[in-house]
C-alpha cells in the first residue's frame, strides 16, 4: 500500500475522556481494492495486537516511518510516515497510564470496519537504525 493513502495522528488522550489509553490513528483513504490482504486479515481478526510489532525509524528532521509488522515473519502490514512529535507525544502520554494497554492502535477507511489494536511496546529508532531505548515503550521484563 502506498504510504500517501495513509494519515497518521496520534491521540495521547485517547479520543474520549475516562479510562482509555493513547490511540494511534490511521485512516486509509484509498480503494476498497487497494487494501492488502495483510490489513484484511487484521480486518478478520486472524491476527491480534499479539501479533504484531509496531516500530518507527525517526528521519533525524522532525519526521518518521511508522511500521507495522507480523511477530513471525517479520512481513510488512503497512508503512506510513508521521510526524515525531506526534508519537513523542502518544509514547509520554502512555507512560502515564497504568495498565495492560499502553496505547492503542486503529486502523479504518476504505470501507473496512475499524480494526483497533491494544499495544504495549512501540520501538523507535534513530536514523542509523540503533534502538532508541528511553523513546520507546518497552514493558518491564522484556529483554531485547
Amino acid at each position: 500500500m502506498r504510504r500517501d493513502y495513509l494519515t497518521v495522528t496520534a491521540d495521547p488522550d485517547g479520543g474520549q475522556t475516562g479510562d482509555r489509553p493513547p490511540v494511534l490513528r490511521i485512516a486509509m483513504d484509498c480503494p476498497p481494492d487497494a487494501v492488502p490482504a495483510a490489513i484484511r486479515d487484521l480486518d478478520a481478526t486472524t491476527l491480534s495486537g499479539e501479533d504484531v510489532d509496531v516500530a518507527l525509524r525517526r528521519d533525524g528532521e522532525g519526521e518518521a516511518v511508522l511500521s507495522i509488522a507480523r511477530r513471525l515473519t517479520g512481513e510488512f502490514i503497512l508503512e506510513a510516515n508521521v510526524a515525531d512529535a506526534d508519537i513523542e507525544a502518544l509514547v509520554a502520554a502512555a507512560l502515564d497510564r497504568p495498565g495492560e494497554a499502553r496505547y492503542r492502535v486503529r486502523i479504518d477507511g476504505a470501507d473496512l470496519d475499524p480494526i483497533e489494536l491494544e499495544k504495549r511496546t512501540l520501538l523507535v529508532y534513530d536514523p542509523d537504525g540503533n534502538l532508541e531505548r528511553d523513546a520507546s515503550l518497552i514493558p518491564s521484563g522484556v529483554e531485547l
